[in-house]
């Protein structure tokens, strides 16, 4: 098991704009664990999948708006 400050996790607050999308693209995860306010607080599961048909020049959103992340 990863220790918690190696992993790449998201503050579910975050705002998803092109560079959070280039980003999570980069990073290669399929699953990003997503917290609220401390690492220890996993709130849900981003599935970089979810993201492929987002356009976020139309609309800005935080990762908190996309409901397939919630538990």
């Amino acid at each position: 098991m990863a220790d918690l400050d190696k992993v790449y996790m998201l503050e579910i607050n975050r705002k998803l704009d092109k560079n959070l999308m280039r980003e999570i693209y980069e990073k290669g995860y399929s699953r990003i664990p997503i917290y609220k306010n401390n690492k220890e607080n996993i709130v849900g599961c981003l599935l970089a999948r979810d993201l492929m048909l987002l356009n976020t020049e139309k609309k800005e959103l935080s990762l908190k708006q996309l409901s397939s992340i919630l538990f």
